[in-house]
């Protein structure tokens, strides 16, 4: 069996706007890692909310809090998601 040399173990994701934690920390990205199917469970059990249980499972898989979550810009959210699908092996954005 061959391995998968373009499995990505944590990926980098540049802000737009830089995020300036609880903590006074201010970050200019984040690092995600690969999602598994045991974040998705807690996630689901966290809420039946669709934003809130994605911004728990961003939370796991950044290491920041919900709060820092939530302070991100839509367009950075939207970034952070893009990332999580391809973290999930799903294909990239043709436009």
């Amino acid at each position: 069996m061959s391995k998968n040399t373009n499995f990505l173990v944590n990926t980098d994701i540049p802000l737009l706007e830089p995020l300036t934690l609880g903590t006074g920390e201010t970050l200019t990205k984040l690092t995600m890692r690969v999602p598994r199917r045991k974040d998705m469970k807690e996630a689901q059990r966290y809420s039946k909310d669709q934003v809130e249980s994605e911004t728990f499972l961003f939370s796991l898989l950044t290491g920041l809090t919900m709060e820092d979550i939530d302070q991100l810009t839509l367009a950075d959210s939207a970034e952070v998601s893009k990332t999580f699908r391809r973290l999930c092996g799903e294909p990239a954005d043709q436009s």
